[in-house]
């Protein structure tokens, strides 16, 4: 493309997703002679340490018009944006600047232009007359305090997916209004600035602060606040009434995006620390940019296993950072500011092709590879074709479709169903595995089922924590999400396993597969093709869906293939129980349950709310430690043998295991199944008496 069109005084350049300078015309290379290709736009041509308030980029849809205050230059700029993609660069933005001239004179005039200063749908000044009204107001204030609230409305695009684009209107100019009337009522200055983030200039006093948050509070609460959809709010105090208002609106963003999210804390201010944070944010882009070029990101793997078998049906690209001074930096430490700045779309292809070279060496080896999985972003899907971007590495490196697999995690649906199911599509119609990643910690998690196009779920095991107060719900919601997959014929694989307990859980509810530090930690390539050398760590089948129909206990009953008769004798003796101020209430039993005790219902109404009583005097402790020991491990239950009393007097020994089942009115229920092992008890006494005489020392 080399330089745009000469012969204008107009500014023209073109940057990327990321924000870098792709191409610019002479009129840049005359204002700004140290610029590069590849440099930050923002950096290099406003002397900004983050993209321009109001960015028109961020706010086009294909094309936007906006009128900006570049502080290098110290002018007011008009721009135009047009959206392209650009042969080898993707989605890229074309920025035509023009100096308005006169500022005085275009200030002046738009003041007589009413309709052309407000926005016509929330009635408040447009982003740049606001700003310039900041500035004219604050000359003539004197010794009075003053400070900018920037507003965000906390998950409004969700607001819009499910209320729809009217609603979302109405709601923004409701909050225009509200905004409108406050102004009317204690002065100030209030400002649209585009999307979802308002503005307004107050007095610098605790009352007037406090009173304006909670009237914001109030309406917006009022209005959807009851799932999330609330007002933040940062503060800028102003100190210095001369530098630019779009630097102060800056300072109020960065205040308001460091409480994103943050539901116990809707108000920021503004300190040296938040720009401190954002210059070591722009300085870890820039080393992101030097790495990506050193190839200093490495490509680790971490395995999916059979966990009845242990053996590797397929691996997970991961990404670790070799830092030439800080040394190896996990991806927390550099991924979520990637995603933040769009940059990650840049890693995440780099990514890739590092996998497909893997994969292609391996063959070419030789060797017999398994699949391996990608992870693929929202911002990818946003910011590049990442069907066409995957399809061309499988052509380029000539790899089997079922060798690359693609992992989308599920929030991305959750934000733009329809667009990522059409890209999942494409991809499964190009012959790619498509696996939803982290379900179960979304949304609508059970509800998305339903609609779901990809070939495995994997399950989030973070979402349970697997102690004494939570596991049953967590249990509860793992056996929905595992059972409604099964229904439809999904395949599954849990990732973040990490105890022999959660394997067990879930090999219990016919989930094979699974990922996690309890079989592979995350591993440099080496370390991965040295597990290939020996084909038995391996499963070649990779992750099958069960045939196998599952077997109902219900399903028998109510088909009539068995009694119940029949079926109580498969089941043995059951009971359940219930613990109430120490006291073991026995509250239902089966017809199994007389025969194991030898007792009958008659004698055992009359026992079953003192139950304990009826247990060998001896063992009434172990009973009560094996139902303390039942809390503690939900998962899996507790057990023990404890002697019993029958009817006739005799004593008989049995094997209790009991499971926690809830806790109501602060009583605990438990199921108990027991049997009747005294036969084999006598045996072991007789054996442990062999033993002592043979070790008698012989005369």
């Amino acid at each position: 493309m080399g330089t745009l069109k000469e012969g204008t005084n107009t500014s023209a350049f073109v940057i990327n997703k990321a924000y870098e300078i792709v191409h610019y015309n002479q009129t840049i290379q005359e204002d700004y002679p140290e610029v590069r290709k590849g440099d930050l736009c923002y950096q290099a041509l406003c002397g900004r340490g983050m993209p321009c308030s109001r960015c028109p980029i961020l706010e086009g849809q294909g094309r936007a018009d906006s009128i900006v205050y570049n502080e290098k230059m110290g002018k007011w700029m008009e721009v135009i944006v047009s959206d392209f993609v650009l042969p080898d660069e993707g989605p890229c933005s074309i920025v035509i600047a023009k100096d308005t001239g006169d500022e005085t004179h275009l200030y002046s005039g738009a003041r007589h232009q009413g309709k052309n200063e407000r926005d016509h749908l929330t009635s408040l000044y447009k982003s740049e007359y606001f700003l310039r009204r900041i500035e004219e107001f604050l000359k003539g204030t004197g010794d009075e305090k003053y400070c900018l609230t920037a507003i965000d409305i906390e998950h409004f695009k969700l607001f819009n997916e499910w209320y729809g684009q009217e609603a979302g209107d109405c709601f923004l100019a409701n909050i225009g209004r509200q905004l409108h009337a406050f102004v009317e009522e204690s002065g100030g200055i209030a400002g649209y600035m585009g999307s979802d983030d308002f503005c307004i200039l107050l007095h610098n006093e605790d009352q007037v602060l406090e009173h304006f948050q909670k009237q914001m509070l109030s309406y917006v609460g009022q209005y959807g606040g009851e799932v999330g959809f609330l007002p933040s709010f940062g503060i800028y105090v102003i100190k210095d009434k001369s530098i630019p208002a779009s630097m102060m609106y800056d300072r109020a963003s960065i205040a308001v995006d460091s409480i994103k999210g943050n539901y116990a804390k809707r108000v920021a201010y503004y300190d040296s620390m938040m720009m401190q944070q954002m210059e070591e944010n722009h300085v870890l882009l820039s080393d992101v940019q030097r790495g990506l070029v050193k190839e200093e990101f490495v490509l680790y793997l971490q395995p999916k296993c059979n966990m009845a078998t242990g053996k590797i049906v397929g691996a997970e690209a991961l990404v670790r950072w070799q830092h030439p001074e800080r040394g190896l930096i996990m991806p927390g430490g550099f991924v979520p500011l990637l995603e933040r700045s769009g940059f990650i779309a840049r890693l995440d292809c780099y990514l890739w092709e590092r996998v497909c070279r893997c994969l292609r060496g391996w063959i070419d080896a030789g060797l017999r590879p398994m699949p391996i999985s990608v992870n693929v972003s929202r911002v990818d899907i946003y910011t590049i074709d990442v069907v066409e971007h995957i399809k061309a590495l499988a052509i380029e490196y000539e790899l089997p479709r079922y060798l690359l697999e693609v992992e989308i995690t599920e929030s991305a649906y959750a934000e733009d169903d329809q667009l990522i199911t059409q890209v999942a599509e494409a991809l499964r119609d190009a012959g790619f595995t498509v696996l939803m990643d982290d379900f179960g910690s979304g949304y609508s998690s059970l509800n998305i089922l339903k609609d779901l196009n990809v070939d495995i779920l994997k399950i989030d095991m973070k979402f349970l924590a697997m102690d004494e107060q939570t596991a049953g719900k967590g249990l509860g919601i793992l056996e929905a999400i595992t059972g409604m997959a099964k229904l439809i014929g999904m395949r599954m694989i849990a990732e973040g396993v990490e105890t022999e307990k959660q394997v067990k859980l879930l090999l219990d509810m016919n989930c094979v597969y699974g990922q996690g530090f309890y079989f592979y930690r995350p591993m440099p390539v080496e370390a991965y093709e040295a597990l290939m050398e020996d084909e038995d760590n391996f499963d070649f089948r990779g992750i099958k869906a069960k045939k196998t129909k599952n077997l109902s206990v219900k399903e028998l009953l109510s088909d009539g293939l068995f009694s119940e008769v029949v079926i109580h004798k498969i089941l043995g003796g059951i009971g359940f129980y219930k613990i109430f101020e120490q006291r073991i209430e026995l509250l239902q039993v089966n017809e199994q349950y007389y025969k194991v005790t030898g007792t009958n219902p008659v004698d055992l109404e009359e026992k079953r709310a003192w139950i304990l009583d009826e247990i060998y005097e001896e063992d009434r402790e172990e009973a009560q430690e094996i139902f303390r020991r039942a809390d503690r491990d939900i998962l899996n239950g507790a057990e023990g043998d404890i002697r019993r009393y029958c009817p006739d007097g005799s004593i008989i020994w049995v094997n209790l295991r009991v499971f926690f089942m809830k806790e109501k009115d602060g009583a605990k229920f438990y199921y108990g199944a027991i049997s009747n092992v005294t036969e084999q008890m006598e045996m072991r006494r007789k054996r442990l008496n062999e033993q002592k005489v043979l070790s008698y020392p012989q005369e």
